[in-house]
């Protein structure tokens, strides 16, 4: 099946060469990621102070690997990243990452290691055929785009000397695998580019440099021996002995360094397969004293796209076993299978490749990382392998990161594999559950097999505590019994009683509902007696997200980290507060309740004293057509009725029913939706109801909503209802609507009056329909107002009061020397004044009584720019209280002034 002699020498020979591809970084990009470096290093200094490997899967436990199975996955990874149209400028080039910045990206580099990895497959298998069309493939790319011909400014040879050296590995390779030296002529020339082209290894900012120079060193010298040219071995000792100076002078900071797509590891790697190949003994002493330097993992936290830990963390791999062959200390074997387990655990997908970065999703897996995790890693513990031994790779289910409870059945599901390089037959697999056995079965085990067994049997959950399942597998003559057998413990909690109470903030009175513990992977529930606010549940330890459903119509809310350990806490008591109002969430499930919630929390959290703190949210997905009989309920009959996106369902026959229902009522309603108009075939009912005729949908490419200059609601509110910080839905179908008498436009497409964007209507009750969604505004994007700028001014027209409408406009918005109504107004106490500053400047702020006699002065100083509060107490400057009656508030400066009336009622 495969020449395993020939495959033990070669690797040992020619093994280590670090191969690392990826697109060419200018000293401008080198220069910005350096800068980026150091707050990455701020949590990689603490991961390298850790003695551990994290361990990159949902359970946290790494499974055993067959190295054969992985080795010819990855081979067949690569063969699907390969351009082969043959009418492609590209033929025979490898595509980086299948997605992502790289996945347009084809590079010599890559191509080079793809020949690498398919001549080791042909000479571990004795195959020479499967990959022999890619191969040729890759030559005539690799011809047409020569290594020292690739990118780079003048004098910044790194990339051409990094593809060089590369080029030297996959020549040597393909000539030993399949006898054929038609492109040793290329391989010199690049080791002559080589030696013609060094770095210089102290360079600031960046230690690139240094690294290519390990790696040029590290492949000539390699390339040097197995040419038998002793000029080229001589020159890589040259190169190892700068890379070995700059080492030695700061090998704290210089050996725990990473850039682009390499790392102090690469340097490592060089040094030993250079320098102390001609010095061994120096070699030994120098791993003794530096190797504590080399960190055991970069444990990168920043999903950036040229963040590359993988390609960090492959040159450890290289390192470590280069230390290992050169000092036989055994933990740095463990070190490099340690690493090389890790990286092949982020192939989440199962298909052979991995990313550059372990944050990146496993649809961004890389070429080129693949590549020389397989070369670097995998083929070296290849090297190590058994001939005849057959493990368990894993118990895949249950997961033993989930939480099990008491009451749930179980299923096991296990991979079993072929870890040697012998086909087994007979192969005995158990499965235990707390030491008895459940199942068995014989299978057989062909080369690089790996099967997944779904045992049939299942165990159930019957008491807290423990439960540990093991699968085990025999086979005559296995030669490893260290993957023989794979245990998984899970951890079965007890449930605690959970009780506790909810009122009403205001009265103390009982609110009834539902209350839902969160927990990842689990949910529990009760619900709660409405005559008592009493209830009771069962959870288990854990720290939960808690969500008070309440009945109509009070608030609900989340009460988040939640904290319930072994033993019963004492009981909870939680308040709520009667809705002011009641947000109909009418959007069939779209979750745009989220930016009418942030804009009412916004509101009720103000520093100004808003008079509503509270409103129910009515799901009508889940609880189905607010019940109009029950707005009394509320402290105000207000509604706020949103559709989101539906059209022809905005409004079905029955909610049509509950809003003529709702006006019936006297309810103030604010109706937004873009579609309603449009998806309402009802004329009449658009007539009547909403007082409206349907004119088309608003086509205007600058997305805006314009107030209506003059009216009590809508003077100056203006909004863009397009891009971030919004729904971001409001795209060609908002609805131009015809106000009919006596509902009036309030908002307009454009700044003239030729598309009616929404209306208000006012007698028995109060309506506001908009054709556009409320969801839809763009917060944060002056000059223009967000979303609870308008929910403010429409709950104050709704309760007939003044005074709110401009005190949240942004202050783009707002007049360069502005003067606020007063709050409240009539007041008894105190009154609240705010004015808006747009640069700094001397103010005066004085109160006049009606025959014009200044009665407090309350400012008269400098200010900085900016919105200004201060709050008079109905005190006169003598410091005896004002009468009752009327007062003038006069803002002025050296140029202007403005005034607003009060009425004191003591």
């Amino acid at each position: 099946m495969f020449r395993l002699t020939t495959f033990l020498c070669l690797s040992l020979v020619l093994f280590p060469f670090n191969l690392f591809s990826t697109e060419y970084w200018s000293p401008e990009r080198r220069n910005a990621f350096e800068q980026q470096k150091a707050f990455l290093r701020i949590g990689l200094d603490f991961a390298l102070s850790q003695p551990h490997f994290p361990a990159p899967t949902c359970s946290g436990v790494l499974p055993n690997f067959s190295y054969p199975a992985e080795f010819l996955q990855i081979a067949q990874f690569l063969s699907q990243w390969q351009v082969l149209d043959p009418t492609s400028p590209d033929y025979g080039g490898m595509i980086e990452a299948e997605s992502g910045a790289l996945g347009n990206v084809i590079q010599t580099d890559n191509t080079q290691e793809a020949i690498v990895v398919w001549c080791q497959y042909a000479n571990l298998t004795g195959d020479t055929s499967t990959y022999r069309n890619n191969i040729d493939a890759a030559w005539t790319y690799i011809m047409n785009y020569p290594a020292y011909a690739e990118e780079g400014s003048t004098g910044d040879d790194y990339y051409r000397d990094h593809n060089c050296a590369w080029a030297l590995w996959g020549a040597a390779w393909y000539q030993t695998v399949y006898s054929d030296s038609s492109y040793r002529w290329y391989a010199d020339s690049c080791a002559g580019y080589i030696v013609r082209h060094q770095l210089p290894v102290f360079t600031p900012g960046s230690n690139l440099n240094a690294f290519v120079m390990g790696w040029m060193a590290g492949n000539l010298y390699r390339y040097g021996r197995w040419t038998g040219n002793t000029s080229w071995n001589d020159s890589a000792v040259v190169i190892g002995n700068k890379v070995l100076t700059w080492a030695n002078a700061d090998p704290v900071n210089n050996l725990s360094d990473f850039t682009w797509a390499m790392s102090s590891g690469t340097a490592v790697w060089g040094l030993c397969n250079s320098v102390f190949q001609a010095d061994s003994l120096a070699g030994v002493n120098w791993i003794q004293t530096y190797a504590q330097y080399l960190p055991l993992y970069f444990d990168n936290q920043d999903p950036g796209d040229y963040t590359w830990d993988s390609a960090w963390n492959v040159a450890l791999v290289n390192a470590y076993q280069a230390m290992h062959q050169l000092s036989i200390n055994s933990i740095y074997n463990g070190y490099h299978r340690m690493l090389t387990d890790t990286l092949l655990a982020l192939d989440r997908d199962d298909d052979g490749g991995i990313m550059a970065n372990k944050l990146h999703p496993p649809t961004e897996d890389m070429t080129w990382v693949s590549a020389y995790l397989n070369v670097m890693g995998v083929d070296y513990r290849l090297a190590q392998s058994f001939a005849l031994d057959a493990g368990v790779v894993q118990i895949s289910e249950p997961d033993s990161s989930e939480i099990y409870l008491i009451g749930d059945t179980l299923s096991v599901l296990a991979q079993v594999a072929n870890f040697g390089f012998q086909d087994l037959t007979g192969v005995n697999v158990e499965l235990l559950a707390d030491s008895v056995l459940l199942a068995d079965s014989t299978l057989d085990l062909p080369f690089a097999a790996v099967r997944t067994l779904q045992f049939p049997q299942t165990v159930a959950v019957t008491a807290p505590g423990s439960l540990t399942f093991s699968v085990r597998t025999q086979v005559i003559g296995d030669q490893n019994p260290a993957n023989d057998r794979i245990f998984l413990t899970l951890h079965i909690p007890d449930f605690i009683l959970v009780e506790g109470f909810i009122t009403d903030a205001e009265t103390g009175g009982a609110v009834g509902g539902t209350v839902i513990f969160d927990l990842p992977g689990h949910r529990f529930q009760t619900q709660v007696n409405p005559a008592t606010g009493y209830f009771q549940i069962q959870v288990i330890p854990g720290v939960y997200s808690v969500f008070l459903d309440t009945d109509f119509p009070f608030q609900q809310q989340t009460i988040d980290s939640v904290s319930i350990g072994t033993a019963p806490p004492p009981p909870f008591h939680w308040t709520t507060l009667r809705g002011d109002l009641v947000l109909i969430d009418d959007d069939e499930g779209a979750g745009y309740e989220f930016y009418f919630q942030d804009a009412l929390q916004k509101i009720f959290h103000s520093t100004t004293p808003y008079p509503w703190k509270a409103y129910h949210h009515w799901d009508v997905a889940e609880k189905g057509i607010f019940p109009a009989s029950r707005l009394g309920e509320l402290k105000h009959p207000y509604v706020i009725w949103f559709t989101g996106d539906a059209d022809s369902t905005a409004l079905t026959p029955a909610e049509r029913d509950t809003l003529l229902a709702l006006q019936n009522r006297n309810a103030d309603i604010l109706l937004t939706g873009k579609d309603i108009a449009e998806g309402v075939p009802d004329s009449l009912f658009l007539a009547q109801a909403l007082h409206v005729r349907y004119r088309g949908n608003s086509t205007f490419v600058p997305r805006f909503v314009y107030g209506v200059s003059g009216d009590p609601l809508s003077d100056s509110l203006n909004f863009s209802t397009w891009g971030g910080f919004g729904a971001n839905n409001q795209f060609y179908d908002r609805d131009i609507v015809q106000p009919l008498a006596p509902a009036q436009t309030i908002f307009h497409y454009l700044p003239a009056d030729s598309q009616s964007a929404g209306i208000r209507f006012e007698g028995n009750y109060k309506l506001i329909f908009l054709g556009f969604g409320v969801e839809g505004i763009r917060d944060n994007f002056p000059p223009y107002n967000n979303r609870r700028d308008l929910l403010v001014a429409v709950l104050s027209w709704f309760q007939g009061i003044s005074g709110f409408t401009e005190t949240t406009r942004s202050p783009a918005a707002i007049h360069s020397f502005h003067l606020f109504p007063l709050y409240p107004n009539p007041f008894n106490s105190s009154v609240v004044v705010r004015f808006f500053l747009s640069q700094p400047q001397r103010v005066k702020l004085a109160v006049f009584d009606v025959l014009g006699r200044r009665v407090a002065l309350l400012i008269d100083r400098p200010l900085k720019s900016g919105l200004q509060q201060v709050c008079w107490n109905g005190t006169t400057d003598s410091g005896n209280p004002a009468a009752s009656g009327i007062y003038y508030f006069r803002l002025s400066s050296q140029f202007q002034q403005r005034v607003q009336k009060g009425l004191y009622l003591r």
